[in-house]
C-alpha cells in the first residue's frame, strides 16, 4: 500500500483565521510528493484513516487535552513550538512518552528546546520551517518597488480588529480597547516615516470570521508569499510573515512589542535572526540592533537581512527531504 500524506490546517479562533499557520504548512508542503489528506491541527487524536505522514511544524496547540495524536500519524517533528499557556495541560505522561517514542524533536523556539530537554526528550533547536520557503525567491532585477507593512504592533487592538462582528465592536467599547488602538496609531507613526507610511501597501495575516474553505487559505498564503518575494522592503511584528522574508531575501524589519508570556515563548531566539525594533509599549521608547535615520525607519533605513538564518535552514530541507525518502 502507498504511503499517504498529510498537511495540517486550522481551526479559527473567535479573531477568525490566522494565514500564517497556512504559510507554515505551506513550507510543509513543498516537500510531499503530493498531499492525500488535510489533518486539522486540533484534533490529531481523531486521525483514523490508515497511515499518513505528516510534517508537525507549527503552534501547538489551542486544544491541549486532544493530545497525544493518533498512532495512524508517522511524524516529523521539525520546527516544534510547545506554547507556554498551554504547556501544562498538553505535556502529561502520554504525550511525554509519545514525543520520546518520535525523538529527536526539532524545537522552533528556545522556549520548547528547554522545556523538552528538561523533561528528557532528545530535542534540538531547528528554527522555523518557513526559513527553508527560497523556493518562492525570484532574481533581483525581478522585485518591484513595493513597501509591505504587515500588521505592525498587533499586540494592540486597531481599529479593525475591533469591527471584526458586531459583538467584539461592543466589547471594545465596553472594555475602552479603541484607546488602544489610538496607541497604536501614534506608535506606528513615531516608528515608520511618513514617506514609507504614505506610499506602502498594508496587509494582514488575521483573516475576519469566513467560510472560506481550506483551498481558499491556502491560496491567501501562496499570494502574500509572492508579494513579499517580490518587494522591497517589508515592516512587520508577524513572525511568519518575518521569517519567510528571510528565505525570500527581501529586506525586513521586526517590531517587537511583546511583553505576555506566550508571545515571548514563542519569539525566543527568532528575534536574533532579524533587524528589530523592541517597542516598550507602556513608554513609548524603542531601540533597534541597527542604524535609524533621524530614529525613524525611512526609504534609507532598507538594509540587506542577516544570514544567520541559514544555519537552520539547510538542516531543516535535508530533515524534510529524508523523511519524506524513508518508506
Amino acid at each position: 500500500m502507498d504511503m499517504k500524506y498529510g498537511v495540517m490546517t486550522y481551526e479559527d479562533t473567535s479573531m477568525g483565521t490566522n494565514i500564517g499557520d497556512y504559510i507554515q504548512s505551506i513550507a510543509a508542503r513543498q516537500y510531499l510528493p503530493r498531499v492525500d489528506s488535510y489533518v486539522n491541527r486540533e484534533y490529531l487524536d481523531k486521525v483514523s484513516d490508515g497511515s499518513i505522514k505528516l510534517i508537525m511544524n507549527g503552534w501547538f496547540t489551542l486544544h491541549p487535552e486532544n493530545w497525544p495524536p493518533s498512532d495512524d500519524i508517522i511524524p516529523l517533528f521539525v520546527a516544534f513550538h510547545i506554547n507556554a499557556t498551554h504547556a501544562a495541560k498538553m505535556l502529561t505522561s502520554s504525550t511525554w512518552k509519545y514525543l520520546k517514542m518520535h525523538e529527536p524533536v526539532g524545537c522552533r523556539d528556545q522556549y520548547t528546546f528547554d522545556v523538552l530537554s528538561r523533561g528528557g526528550v532528545n530535542a534540538y533547536l531547528s528554527g522555523c520551517l518557513t526559513l527553508t520557503l527560497d523556493s518562492y525567491k525570484i532574481p533581483d532585477n525581478e522585485r518591484n518597488d513595493k513597501i509591505y507593512i504587515v500588521d505592525p504592533i498587533f499586540n494592540l487592538m486597531s481599529v479593525r480588529d475591533g469591527f471584526t462582528t458586531l459583538r467584539m465592536a461592543a466589547s471594545y467599547i465596553r472594555r475602552g480597547l479603541f484607546l488602544d488602538s489610538y496607541k497604536r496609531h501614534l506608535l506606528i507613526n513615531k516608528i515608520i516615516h511618513p514617506s514609507i507610511r504614505q506610499r506602502a501597501e498594508w496587509r494582514h495575516h488575521m483573516l475576519k470570521p469566513n467560510n472560506l474553505n481550506e483551498n481558499a487559505r491556502f491560496g491567501i498564503a501562496d499570494s502574500l508569499l509572492k508579494e513579499y518575494a517580490r518587494a522591497r522592503c517589508v515592516i512587520t511584528s508577524r513572525i511568519h510573515c518575518a521569517l519567510p522574508c528571510l528565505a525570500l531575501g527581501t529586506p525586513v524589519i521586526f517590531i517587537n512589542s511583546f511583553e505576555d508570556e506566550s508571545n515571548l515563548s514563542r519569539l525566543n531566539g527568532l528575534t536574533d535572526l532579524f533587524h528589530v525594533i523592541n517597542l516598550n509599549i507602556k513608554t513609548g521608547s524603542y531601540s533597534s540592533n541597527f542604524s535609524l535615520e533621524n530614529n525613524q525607519i525611512t526609504l534609507n533605513t532598507i538594509i540587506p537581512n542577516k544570514e544567520n538564518y541559514q544555519k537552520f535552514a539547510n538542516p531543516l530541507k535535508e530533515r524534510c527531504r529524508k523523511f519524506v525518502e524513508e518508506y
